[in-house]
């Protein structure tokens, strides 16, 4: 199921995605799962990620346009290739292919 990460911080989110500690491999299921979820209810812009200020006030959305999945899956694809999750190549490459 596809779920928007939230964060509470623009220093959260971005250690999340490029940090020293970052999962890479998360970080590609997630943009994987959102470009998926944006296929399947033909939306042309998928959220990705927010963040929602501590005090609630500030909120950034990031999101991605349609024409920016195919680049993006190709990234995917590269990276799980490298690590060998080839269940999640399996499903890049599906995925790329409906797209």
């Amino acid at each position: 199921m596809f779920k928007v990460l939230k964060f509470k911080s623009l220093r959260e989110m971005q250690e999340f995605f490029v940090g020293d500690d970052s999962d890479k491999t998360e970080v590609y299921q997630q943009l994987v799962s959102a470009i998926e979820h944006g296929n399947k209810t033909n939306q042309s812009i998928v959220n990705f990620a927010e963040v929602i200020g501590e005090d609630g006030e500030d909120q950034y959305v990031f999101e991605m346009n349609r024409e920016d999945w195919s680049d993006t899956l190709e990234s995917a694809l590269e990276y799980f290739e490298s690590v060998e999750e080839y269940e999640m190549c399996k499903m890049v490459t599906e995925l790329m292919s409906e797209i």
